[in-house]
């Protein structure tokens, strides 16, 4: 979804075409068929993305690789503005999917060789090589759900007063 929750983004896992609808059709406001629209090719399939604030991660199977689409190359139908997340593609970065970014700027997928599972080559007996990782990427940028709740500007109550409650709390809930 856009970081303005506009448009839900989707792609199908064997194609680089990449497509949005708003989301106003999907709350029943709309012709599906007649609503999408195309954004721009990948340069290549994809199988996990998500939003920053800033731009859109997506997963490059065939290139082993991790881009960020800017949020100005998503807005008309073009080839998309693609920059690496990586100097060069690695092995390591195979089947890369289920992406997320944390309240730090960090951006975690999975990478995975569940494809070579399916070609009978998938490599239990070897210790050198990971059949999955899990990588934490500092990308210094915030998730599209992310909002500015200003805390420091909220009423808090005092630390010993939040202990008494609990202590009542829990005492009541014994009684009952």
């Amino acid at each position: 979804m856009s970081p303005d929750f506009q448009y839900v983004y989707f792609c199908a896992l064997a194609d680089q075409n990449l497509y949005r609808i708003p989301t106003e059709v999907l709350r029943g406001r709309g012709n599906f068929s007649q609503s999408y629209q195309h954004v721009g090719r990948k340069s290549s399939p994809s199988d996990g993305m998500v939003f920053s604030q800033k731009g859109l991660y997506v997963g490059a199977l065939t290139n082993d690789m991790v881009y960020k689409q800017s949020l100005e190359s998503l807005q008309g139908e073009s080839n998309l503005t693609e920059t690496p997340l990586f100097a060069q593609p690695m092995e390591s970065l195979e089947w890369v999917d289920t992406f997320s970014i944390d309240e730090d700027g960090n951006l975690w997928f999975v990478a995975n060789s569940l494809v070579r599972f399916f070609t009978n080559t998938m490599r239990f007996n070897y210790t050198d090589h990971a059949n999955m990782r899990i990588w934490k990427v500092n990308i210094g940028e915030n998730g599209y759900l992310w909002r500015d709740t200003n805390m420091a500007s909220r009423q808090q109550l005092p630390y010993p007063i939040l202990i008494l409650i609990m202590v009542l709390l829990i005492k009541f809930v014994i009684v009952l």
